[in-house]
């Protein structure tokens, strides 16, 4: 699963350390300056990025 990351995300851990609890294999593909960039990828289809419930975009 190709992860992308804010750099400066206080939550980083907690995402990775559930994917490998379940053995799910993950990459850190991305690593963003700021949540915007992550935004892209997730856009472009090319990465998942985790986020606080109710803070997700809209679309």
């Amino acid at each position: 699963m190709p992860l992308a990351d804010d750099q400066r995300c206080v939550f980083q851990k907690h995402p990775t350390d559930s994917l490998d609890a379940e053995n799910i294999p993950w990459d850190l593909a991305f690593v963003a300056a700021c949540d915007i960039d992550c935004i892209s990828y997730i856009s472009a289809g090319i990465a998942v990025v985790a986020v606080l419930q109710g803070t997700e975009p809209e679309d």
